[in-house]
């Protein structure tokens, strides 16, 4: 009997984790685009932390529409080739 209560708990401890896990990466950072400032860069906002951001991107996204932040290939500035010709 004792090891079916063992199990049992070792059971529920394991789907419990499993659970927390699954709950932390669905709360990914999910933003919500406001408006598209320039060509490219977009103001972003999550409620749920109350953070903006401002991404630039290659990629086309929609106002309204909401993105994983982790999703979104983001460029960097710095790389910009035209960006390092203006700094010369």
């Amino acid at each position: 009997m004792r090891i079916k209560g063992a199990e049992t708990v070792f059971v529920f401890i394991i789907v419990a984790l499993i659970f927390i896990v699954l709950a932390a990466l669905s709360s990914c950072s999910r933003y919500q685009v406001v408006s598209e400032v320039n060509v490219n860069l977009y103001h972003m906002h999550n409620p749920k932390k109350n953070r903006v951001e401002i991404i630039l991107t290659k990629e086309k996204l929609e106002v309204g529409k909401w993105y994983n932040l982790r999703s979104i290939k983001k460029i960097d500035p710095s790389d910009d080739i035209r960006i390092k010709k203006i700094k010369k």
